[in-house]
């Protein structure tokens, strides 16, 4: 999936005969998308990995760490 994302303009400039500009315009959308989808993960993924955490701290004993402590 990325390769064809970076081979895209490439593409539509040399293939289709687009003008850099046209290019430009027709892949801003992804961009836009992908810029926004990143603002709103990342406050997302301390939220899941805590959530992680926490149900593999409550599954059950952690093994001994072999300082002779359970």
């Amino acid at each position: 999936m990325t390769g064809t994302l970076a081979l895209l303009p490439t593409m539509l400039q040399n293939l289709m005969n687009y003008p850099a500009l046209t290019t430009g315009m027709v892949t801003m959308p992804r961009g836009i998308g992908s810029m926004a989808v990143m603002f709103l993960v990342a406050p997302l993924i301390n939220r899941v990995d805590t959530q992680h955490h926490r149900v593999v701290d409550s599954a059950g004993p952690h093994p001994d760490p072999g300082d002779g402590n359970p």
